[in-house]
């Protein structure tokens, strides 16, 4: 039960935000993009969702808010339109801090225990490629959207071949450092912040967060104590 009601509750979202999205440029790359969003929390759902809590439903709506900004990877959103991605992007941002709190207010779910941390990667992803694909970002800040994708990857390549995988301790510094991240892709994505101010502040944030990741692999590996 608890599957089908997250999945209902994602698709029904994501129609929400491709109808938002057909308001201001609707295109089949932009349609697809925000599809994309969607199929991949419905799957993650489907496959995790034992039961569904109230800060469950909250990660869905932070996934559903990026569905809709993943739309403007492929149309530039100009006047009114990038005020709406930017406020979709801040939301979803700001809502990070609400699904673990109600979550732990009424208890959490198998479901909530990964998909805050997908929701999250999810929005530096969308928020990146959005920011990039319009000039407002710099191209190579892609490594920042893909870094955990890559690390998960690895992670799960070791295990298949028997490599040591030693677990991470939570850190201050990674959630600080991604933290940056998402203050870096609001600066870009806001009308009113110039181009290469936030490319200058991408820079500056992007290198120690991906040094930060060499260290967790190395972690990982049992390369680094």
């Amino acid at each position: 039960m608890g599957r089908r009601v997250a999945v209902v509750f994602v698709v029904a979202s994501g129609g929400v935000a491709a109808v938002a999205q057909t308001a201001y440029g609707f295109s089949p790359p932009s349609f697809a993009c925000t599809a994309g969003v969607v199929a991949y929390t419905a799957a993650y759902s489907y496959t995790h969702a034992d039961d569904v809590g109230p800060g469950d439903y909250v990660s869905l709506l932070r996934a559903a808010l990026l569905a809709y900004v993943a739309g403007f990877v492929a149309v530039r959103p100009n006047g009114a339109e990038r005020y709406l991605a930017l406020t979709a992007f801040v939301t979803a941002s700001l809502l990070d801090t609400v699904d673990g709190a109600v979550a732990r207010r009424y208890g959490g779910t198998r479901l909530g225990d990964g998909l805050d941390v997908e929701v999250d990667a999810m929005g530096i992803l969308v928020g990146s490629a959005v920011g990039i694909a319009h000039g407002w970002l710099p191209g190579v800040y892609i490594a920042v959207g893909l870094a955990r994708y890559v690390f998960v990857a690895g992670l799960r390549i070791r295990k298949a071949v028997g490599a040591t995988v030693s677990d991470i301790s939570r850190s201050y510094v990674r959630n600080l450092l991604s933290a940056l991240q998402t203050a870096v892709i609001a600066l870009g994505i806001a009308p009113v912040v110039s181009g290469s101010v936030a490319t200058t502040v991408a820079y500056g944030v992007m290198i120690p967060f991906l040094v930060w990741f060499l260290r967790d692999w190395l972690v990982v590996c049992g390369r680094y104590n």
